[in-house]
């Protein structure tokens, strides 16, 4: 059977093998619900921040909110680069589990050629009930921004957003509207090592920590200080958006979630399937009445955002959703899983599974050897290359050595070096039962990775293209237009014809939405991810002569 047929058995796996139980929030005082939620998405960061022992940035509106709030010890991405993993935030599922798994499978409007590939662009299919969530929220009138980055690896959903733009804010909203607003703050992003490597900034290259993984040396200082100076500078757009909280009066009630898209931004973090390119900060700010930890040690994963968002603005998260809700004192997943395939022009396939103290990682392509060429603008990447040809480790053997196909990592002995092969077999029984609830998640069933990349996208797109649904049905009665559609999974929505904006009112199959005595026509659209959307013009009046 096809890995597109039995999708939802593979959400459902993941949730009994992550041991998805939640504690319950404590004390008499405390709600699960806000009017106004923010997150605040950076870009490439490891735990390279105060709260995690890393005091080389100066970030004191960071270092504010987590003293208002929980700083988690524990939050994982589940890709290591932006693409893969932002689509798992705008939808709450695996990558692997809707074929958005390959970096840059979407560009776009997804037209033209990948030369990194020689395939079309193409936009994975959405399983069954899959749609982005803030959509559940817009159908509730929680207003719902994006400013500004999207790269969701598909055509970004037309329902997902009431804007998504440089200018999108909860300020547009309508008079006392809750609102999801999510900011990406760009200034920490890879390249912006290079791009920023000249800008001033206060910070001595001669102070600043190198991480194991890197080489030590001028070169690599200086990018080392570069990225701590732009994380003082993406510190400084973070207090622009506290203050404008502030100034409306709408801080002390809010809840601030601030976490990166995946770790990074250098070589050895960025893309690659361990602690470091994984795992990230998560500090959260509570709304007013919520008491939470200074810190909580569970273990948290980006397939928990959606339900979170959902829930704190008063939705039951979908079933078919696989993560959790966050809680202040949440005990989190007893295992978390992550997955890496085509990273720009290089195939790879591989796949891990952490829990509190172990990682596992399968590298299904165990002959790969390093050689993404988008990096190589980074200093850095020529200093481990010259490290590496000069045989020290650990980077002679990352550029230059087939890998294992199995990796075990005792990650409480050493989180970013595998257990040496003298030692597995004294850890044989761990290994045994890590193999198989990996192989539970990630299988051929179950994962897109197991499908070529030229079979999947002639899967997405028969006939070389992909599918279309039809337009909406349109039923207007009383001045009221109600929409339906033979695809229980599209979303609908509408707008006036004479209007530019591209902002869609979405509507449920059904519902009935009272039009405008002023317009004479409508626009409907049928929207679901993956596939062309349906639109038709239709007349709700004569127009006038």
């Amino acid at each position: 059977m096809h890995a597109s047929q039995i999708i939802l058995p593979g959400f459902l796996g993941f949730c009994v093998l992550s041991a998805c139980e939640i504690s319950p929030l404590k004390g008499p005082h405390q709600i699960e619900k806000t009017a106004s939620l923010i997150w605040i998405v950076c870009e490439d960061e490891s735990l390279f921040f105060a709260q995690y022992g890393d005091s080389a940035a100066h970030t004191p509106h960071l270092n504010a909110l987590a003293d208002e709030g929980t700083v988690f010890d524990h939050m994982f991405s589940v890709a290591p680069v932006c693409s893969p993993s932002r689509s798992s935030i705008l939808t709450g599922v695996l990558p692997t589990s809707m074929g958005s798994h390959h970096m840059r499978a979407f560009k776009g409007n997804g037209e033209g050629m990948n030369w990194q590939t020689g395939l079309p662009f193409y936009s994975a299919k959405a399983p069954p009930q899959i749609r982005a969530f803030t959509e559940h929220l817009r159908l509730q009138g929680i207003y719902c921004t994006n400013n500004a980055k999207e790269d969701y690896n598909f055509q970004t959903p037309p329902m997902a957003w009431d804007a998504s733009s440089p200018q999108a804010h909860w300020r547009n909203r309508p008079d006392g509207a809750p609102f999801f607003s999510v900011f990406n703050v760009f200034a920490t992003h890879e390249s912006s090592i290079w791009k920023e490597s000249n800008e001033p900034c206060d910070i001595d290259p001669l102070e600043v920590p190198i991480p194991d993984l890197l080489p030590n040396g001028r070169v690599v200082r200086n990018d080392a200080r570069t990225n701590y100076c732009n994380i003082e500078r993406m510190d400084r757009e973070i207090g622009q958006i506290l203050e404008d909280l502030k100034t409306d009066g709408l801080y002390d009630q809010s809840m601030i979630v601030f976490f990166s898209d995946h770790g990074g931004p250098f070589p050895l973090y960025k893309r690659e399937l361990s602690d470091a390119g994984l795992h990230v900060p998560l500090i959260i700010k509570w709304p007013k009445g919520v008491e939470g930890p200074e810190r909580n040690t569970g273990m948290f994963s980006f397939l928990d955002l959606a339900p979170t968002a959902l829930s704190w603005l008063g939705l039951a998260p979908p079933p078919v959703l696989p993560g959790e809700v966050i809680h202040p004192e949440s005990s989190g997943h007893r295992a978390l899983y992550g997955a890496s395939d085509r990273m720009d022009e290089q195939y790879d396939r591989r796949r891990t599974i952490r829990t509190q103290n172990w990682r596992l990682t399968h590298n299904l392509y165990p002959e790969h050897i390093e050689q993404i060429s988008f990096r190589e603008s980074m200093a850095t990447s020529a200093a481990i290359d010259s490290a590496a040809s000069m045989g020290l480790e650990p980077w002679d053997s990352w550029k230059n050595e087939p890998r294992p196909e199995w990796q075990l990592y005792n990650v409480h002995q050493d989180a970013m070096n595998p257990v040496p092969d003298s030692m597995l077999d004294a850890n044989a029984a761990v290994f045994a039962s890590l193999a198989l609830m990996l192989d539970s998640v990630f299988n051929e069933t179950n994962d897109f990775g197991y499908v070529d990349e030229a079979v999947l996208l002639d899967q997405f797109h028969p006939n070389g293209e992909p599918d279309t649904l039809l337009a909406p049905e349109v039923s207007l009665q009383g001045g009221f237009i109600a929409l339906k559609h033979d695809d229980p999974n599209a979303s609908l929505g509408w707008k006036y014809s004479h209007e530019s904006s591209e902002r869609w009112n979405i509507l449920a199959p059904g519902q009935r939405m009272k039009v405008s005595d002023d317009s004479s026509s409508i626009e409907v659209i049928a929207a679901r991810i993956g596939w062309q959307h349906g639109r038709s013009l239709m007349e709700i009046r004569p127009p006038a002569y």
